[in-house]
């Protein structure tokens, strides 16, 4: 995914700088790419991209967490908050291994920046982490900068509160203890199997724990072959889930993402249409006030145009207005999606207004000159 749209900026650098930030800087790669980014199929392939990026940004992979837990690579113990480590490390103490190919220390030194205040000291705490990493040639080799907590859609991080719920949650394998080759072939055993699974997944989603419904959320929105089997029920419920303010954004996020490849059965496609058309027209501008906000939005302005209820760019363009600079660029790219009229009139409409921030004037007026300049040059 990330060769392709690095071919098309022949640019590996600045793909990276993207890539790296999940708040999107797309601004910079459309400065330096401006008739690139004016071709519609781009458009969506690099907001898809970016979509995934801002999701998340240090995982290697998108699968989902039951098989990211069960990864031969992957170390899960119950373990005591033992104190805070140099280097924004922290060190437990082990109680107990629930799963390890490799020897558990007694003291688990692992990076953990952000949570570091959150931790109790002698509380007990499930980790899953991983000792290795990739190194440049793409060898799986112990990690020299030392063990670190699992980051990907559904575990972010791999740290929980110790209880049998939680134990049974990291330790749940839907597809069983199978080979990459076998998950790949997602054999008809696989999609039954995953299929048994939906009810508790659907449970999770209306969990208090935020953990909870982030990790169903993200099991689902990441199982192609389950994503297309759900049936109009099961659809009712996850846009209910998306459209209400319960559930975390994110989880939210990954869920509408999801929903351009479900099928349409008993009205559901544009059931999901309304969810993001009216996250479009309802959610307040100022998404940077809420954390995880903009990536719910980004994903609705990255849904297909041609399925909302308007496509006159005006659900788009309200997006001009956005605190979140990242928004802005995506609402710009969204509309260029529609049609070069329409992007047209959104810009001259948002640059007309006076109280525009300078930041959001000055992004509109560099996609409205690529656009004279793209046009000039057919």
């Amino acid at each position: 995914m990330y060769s392709m749209a690095a071919i098309a900026c022949n640019d590996w650098a600045s793909l990276d700088q993207a890539l790296s930030n999940p708040k999107i800087q797309y601004r910079q790669l459309s400065q330096r790419h401006g008739k690139f980014m004016l071709n519609p199929f781009w458009l969506r392939a690099a907001l898809v991209l970016l979509v995934a990026a801002s999701s998340a940004a240090t995982a290697e992979k998108l699968e989902p967490p039951t098989i990211t837990l069960g990864e031969p690579t992957t170390t899960i113990v119950v373990a005591d908050y033992k104190e805070a480590g140099p280097y924004d490390r922290i060190v437990f103490s082990k109680v107990r291994v629930l799963q390890s190919k490799a020897v558990v220390p007694d003291l688990i030194d692992v990076a953990l920046p952000d949570l570091r205040e959150a931790l109790v000291a002698g509380k007990r705490y499930i980790l899953a982490y991983s000792p290795y990493a990739e190194n440049r040639f793409e060898q799986i080799v112990v990690n020299p900068r030392g063990a670190s907590f699992l980051s990907s859609p559904g575990i972010e991080p791999g740290l929980w509160e110790d209880s049998p719920e939680n134990q049974a949650l990291v330790m749940w394998r839907i597809d069983g203890e199978e080979s990459d080759h076998q998950r790949e072939r997602e054999s008809e055993k696989d999609g039954e199997a995953a299929r048994e699974a939906m009810p508790r997944l659907l449970k999770m989603l209306e969990s208090d724990d935020r953990q909870q419904r982030e990790f169903g959320a993200a099991e689902i929105a990441l199982r192609p072959a389950l994503v297309a089997g759900l049936n109009g029920s099961q659809q009712k419920a996850l846009q209910q889930f998306v459209a209400s303010d319960v559930g975390p954004d994110r989880a939210r996020a990954s869920l509408l993402q999801a929903a351009v490849a479900m099928p349409a059965k008993s009205g559901s496609v544009s059931g999901w249409d309304a969810v993001a058309a009216d996250l479009l027209a309802k959610t307040p501008l100022q998404t940077l006030d809420v954390d995880r906000r903009s990536s719910l939005i980004l994903a609705a302005l990255t849904y297909p145009p041609t399925r909302l209820r308007h496509i006159d760019g005006k659900l788009q363009s309200r997006w001009l207005r956005s605190n979140d600079a990242g928004l802005v660029d995506a609402a710009a790219m969204a509309l260029q999606d529609i049609s070069v009229e329409v992007a047209k009139a959104a810009f001259a409409s948002a640059l007309s207004e006076k109280d525009l921030p300078p930041e959001n004037r000055s992004a509109i007026e560099g996609f409205n000159q690529r656009l004279g300049l793209a046009e000039s040059g057919r």
